[in-house]
């Protein structure tokens, strides 16, 4: 009688298992769910901030920015640094150039390349750079002067 109720407990123990392990997969499906939808929802949001972005650049003042970054212009996008040792990022159509403070030519040039910018100035909001004689302020977003 013994062996009888240890044979008919093994079924209900490997029962016991398998509910364990479908609770078990149900939770990885479970988990692999939610990590999609906060995939999609990322996707979704980031999409969302470009559009807003996009949008924000074309319809606001920075009309003057916008059409000087498609015509190739100079548009400052960063200065950095503390004290005397500033430096100026500033775009002209795809390429980008590093100016430092007290040097008029871009990092890593001796001379003016084809954009021909030569800085004449710098402060920590904005820049001034010439080419052919005619000097150009370029200023952060929100400070007096900008858009050059």
């Amino acid at each position: 009688m013994f062996r009888l109720l240890l044979v008919m407990s093994l079924p209900a123990g490997l029962g016991l298992a398998q509910a364990q392990n479908a609770e078990v997969d149900e939770l990885a499906a479970d988990q692999i769910s939610v990590r999609e939808l906060m995939r999609l929802d990322t996707a979704l949001a980031l999409s969302q901030v470009r559009k807003k972005l996009h949008e924000s650049t074309r319809s606001s003042g920075n009309a003057g920015e916008a059409s000087r970054t498609r015509e190739g212009g100079p548009v400052l996008t960063a200065i950095y640094g503390v004290g005397k040792k500033l430096a100026a990022e500033v775009r002209v159509g795809t390429r980008t150039y590093v100016y430092m403070r007290g040097h008029p030519f871009p990092v890593g040039q001796r001379t003016a390349d084809k954009a021909g910018f030569v800085l004449r100035g710098m402060d920590n909001a904005c820049v001034r750079l010439e080419k052919e004689a005619r000097e150009l302020e370029l200023c952060l977003a929100g400070r007096p002067g900008y858009g050059g």
